[in-house]
């Protein structure tokens, strides 16, 4: 969902949409992040190498999650 979707002018479009009200925005490198995190979480997928692109890869803080999930990666970095 965009960011603008979340500023205040778009509240009543949300609220006619159903979007919950807890939702936050997050960006692609943090919603892939929370994916792998759950995936890793349930042990049913095991792997060891991630690869991403550059806009994944500029994602400091992409890279540092997947390392404390004990995997190693390989990005494109700009």
């Amino acid at each position: 969902m965009p960011a603008v979707w979340f500023s205040d002018a778009y509240a009543t479009k949300r609220q006619a949409c159903g979007v919950p009200e807890d939702l936050a925005f997050q960006t692609k490198p943090e919603l892939g992040l929370a994916l792998l995190q759950k995936t890793v979480a349930r042990g049913t997928l095991l792997f060891q190498w991630v690869a991403a692109d550059a806009l994944y890869g500029d994602a400091f803080t992409f890279r540092d999650g997947v390392a404390a999930l004990g995997k190693w990666y390989f990005t494109e970095i700009y």
